[in-house]
């Protein structure tokens, strides 16, 4: 079942009293709810049996004959109910209500005591002052309004008192029985959804509600409505879940030792950087980055080249990261690891990277490569080819993220 609207849709009717309406055909230039509304369809009708008329919703039922059922009546001569057909043929149209209307053109009502929102009232922005007391404001009933009757409430005043807005009996909003307005400028609209109201914007509050963050990518729509203050996370990222961070690791000094570690990569890190400010080392060895995961680092299976100088070398031992190498040179640069699959105990890693020396023989190295691991990557490593040359100056460190 749908709501629906069609242009001209034109039927008559014999039918009399207060019951559903037989349809009897339409007449030239016209269609028949059938045909615009469709069966089992919702629509607004208006019917007049002059000097009276009837404006309501009713449902469209194909049979023999169609009939158009009178669900909610919205206005009429018979103050508001149904109206009381006398014998003879009755016009019946599709047509669009001033109640429907109302959803386009407000009207402003201020209120400051408990009031409850008559059925008439779609469209309508209600200011609500609780400066002397809090008060409820009640919906009208779902079963005197049609689907997408919407209002607008907003607290107006400063004081401590809220407003409360109530379903109509047992009828609930979003799932709960009422809403609370406790702040100046809290502004929510409301829509009847056939079963139950609708809040399509939540009141921000005072300090209008900071988004920490949990939901990663969400959008979230703000509208000025009088002055209140939207609450942003903090710029440094600490109300932040479920985005990538990027954590820059603990600088080591290259001075000592035949290889540099980093170890404790946490599982779930998608990219790390290795980053060499000033580093030589006593030998010409180049140099390697080589991954490794809980069961130590992995000096085999590495598929890559480095190129420079005219040339380029292959290993399989390690990204070969710096092709040439003279004793006492500072080396700088970045080399880049990407995951870019992981099935089930295999874990594929992409390797790109530019280091160059900025002393004694120029010399830059562009690198790529790939290794899988048999388990996620925790730790890293830059050594040499052969593994013998030891570090004696500069600076080594990683930056990861999720």
């Amino acid at each position: 079942m749908a709501f629906r609207d069609a242009n001209r849709v034109k039927e008559i009717t014999s039918t009399t009293g207060t019951g559903t309406l037989s349809l009897g055909g339409t007449e030239a230039g016209f269609q028949t709810f059938i045909a615009g509304i469709g069966t089992g369809n919702n629509c607004y009708y208006f019917i007049t049996d002059d000097p009276d008329w009837e404006v309501g919703v009713g449902t469209v039922t194909s049979g023999t004959p169609d009939t158009l059922s009178r669900d909610l009546v919205l206005a009429s001569t018979n103050a508001g109910a149904k109206v009381n057909l006398k014998s003879g043929n009755k016009d019946i149209v599709c047509t669009l209500p001033a109640e429907a209307v109302g959803n386009l053109v407000q009207d402003i009502v201020s209120v400051s005591s408990a009031t409850t929102v008559s059925n008439q009232a779609n469209g309508t922005y209600f200011r609500a002052d609780a400066t002397s007391a809090a008060f409820t404001i009640t919906l009208p009933a779902g079963s005197q309004i049609v689907d997408g009757f919407s209002l607008v409430i907003e607290k107006t005043d400063s004081s401590a008192n809220a407003v409360t807005v109530d379903g109509n009996g047992s009828e609930n909003i979003d799932g709960a029985t009422n809403r609370t307005l406790a702040a100046k400028d809290d502004l929510e609209i409301y829509v009847w959804g056939g079963t139950e109201w609708h809040v399509l914007l939540p009141a921000l509050g005072t300090a209008a509600a900071k988004d920490t963050g949990t939901g990663n990518g969400d959008v979230v729509a703000l509208e000025d409505v009088g002055g209140g203050t939207i609450g942003l996370p903090a710029v440094d990222g600490s109300q932040l879940t479920g985005l990538a961070t990027i954590t820059l690791g603990t600088p080591v000094a290259a001075t000592s030792g035949t290889y540099i570690d980093f170890t404790g990569i946490p599982a779930g890190t998608k990219r790390i950087k290795v980053l060499l400010y000033s580093v030589s080392t006593t030998g010409t060895s180049p140099f390697l980055v080589q991954l490794g995961d809980s069961g130590g680092i992995e000096t085999t299976g590495y598929v890559g080249l480095g190129t420079g100088g005219g040339g380029y070398t292959a290993n399989t031992n390690g990204f070969l990261v710096m092709r040439s190498v003279a004793a006492a040179s500072a080396h700088q640069g970045v080399v880049e690891l990407n995951l870019i699959q992981e099935i089930s105990t295999t874990f594929r890693w992409a390797e790109s990277g530019q280091v160059g020396t900025t002393n004694g023989v120029i010399y830059i190295t562009e690198s790529v490569g790939v290794k899988s691991l048999s388990a996620e990557l925790d730790r890293v490593r830059l050594t040499t080819i052969g593994g013998t040359d030891t570090f004696d100056t500069g600076t080594v460190n990683i930056q990861y993220e999720g």
